[in-house]
């Protein structure tokens, strides 16, 4: 069985170079990419997330993890693995059931629809047209729920599209979340409001965006982020991406009306960029070497943003230099 598993970690290695691979096309639309070619770029992004869902899919791949105890998604692998093993098996495997389910036609289509919507996306919010990304909303949720469909769900159709963000969560215990939080969310909301407000009209103020810029990356460099291993840039939405264990990059956005905008962004984008960058090297080149779950992610980037980046010591400790 150790020759079969080294097999599949050989594939997953290179599905995984694949997946950066397109990481660093989405990384290059969003930041410094021609405006005109967008259409070049939808197909590029559809031809290699057609070729990965081939790899992963397979017939090769299904034998290996038969080979491995493993034919069905709530299978368990052989208990004479490591426990590194197992859990690799099992996250491998799940995402090998849910893309076996989906036609590549799907596949290769939502990709191309993903890249044309996001270029529509960012002219629809400068232009601040709807009627622009509309058209491109409603194909990229039509494809979606295609693909809850044929995924499966026992309850809720958002149950096949949350179990891949948030593994074996489901859209009930997600409500049953909210509820909970609801009246306490509603009670906290109406006591801010009822009191006195605060004068934070200096924060509206002009503020050079270099400057911005300036302070953003000193914080950063504190903060611990690496240089390099990533980058920092301009997006018209903040977002972090991975492309390459060793290549983790954070975008941000300025508002010379809004300093907050940037500073904020910039310490979220970092705190996920934190994560990524503190993944052990021993699960490099496979499909363990990425967040646990979207919730977690967001957990870091939320840290470093909420918990930290707004808290009186943050600001006692960079105010002066903020003022320079």
């Amino acid at each position: 069985m150790n020759k079969e598993l080294e097999r599949l970690k050989e594939i997953d290695g290179e599905i995984q170079l694949l997946e950066h691979t397109t990481a660093l096309l989405g990384w290059d639309q969003e930041t410094y990419m021609p405006e005109k070619a967008v259409s070049d770029r939808a197909q590029q992004q559809s031809l290699l997330s057609g070729i990965m869902h081939d790899k992963l899919v397979s017939a090769e791949t299904g034998k290996l993890l038969s080979a491995c105890g493993i034919k069905d998604i709530d299978d368990e692998a052989d208990p004479s693995f490591s426990d590194f093993d197992r859990a690799y098996l099992r996250k491998f495997s799940r995402e090998y059931f849910r893309e076996v389910k989906l036609p590549k036609k799907l596949v290769v289509e939502f990709s191309r629809e993903a890249a044309l919507s996001q270029a529509a996306w960012v002219e629809a919010r400068k232009k601040s047209d709807f009627s622009i990304f509309g058209p491109h909303l409603e194909k990229i949720l039509e494809l979606t729920k295609e693909k809850a469909e044929k995924i499966g769900y026992r309850e809720h159709p958002y149950d096949a599209l949350l179990d891949e963000f948030e593994p074996f969560a489901t859209t009930a215990s997600v409500q049953k979340i909210f509820d909970d939080l609801k009246p306490k969310l509603q009670s906290l909301v109406k006591r801010i409001g009822e009191s006195e407000q605060v004068d934070d009209s200096f924060l509206k103020l002009t503020y050079p965006a270099d400057l911005q810029e300036k302070f953003g990356r000193k914080v950063l460099a504190d903060l611990g982020y690496d240089l390099k291993r990533g980058r920092l840039d301009v997006s018209a939405h903040p977002f972090t991406t991975r492309t390459g264990f060793n290549d983790v990059r954070l975008t941000t956005r300025y508002s010379e009306n809004s300093f907050k905008t940037a500073i904020l962004g910039t310490v979220h984008e970092c705190g996920h960029g934190l994560y990524e960058l503190g993944i052990d090297e021993k699960l490099k080149g496979t499909v363990l070497a990425q967040g646990t779950s979207l919730g977690i992610h967001e957990s870091q980037s939320r840290t470093w943003e909420n918990m930290i980046a707004l808290s009186l010591p943050f600001w006692k400790h960079y105010l002066p230099e903020l003022k320079e």
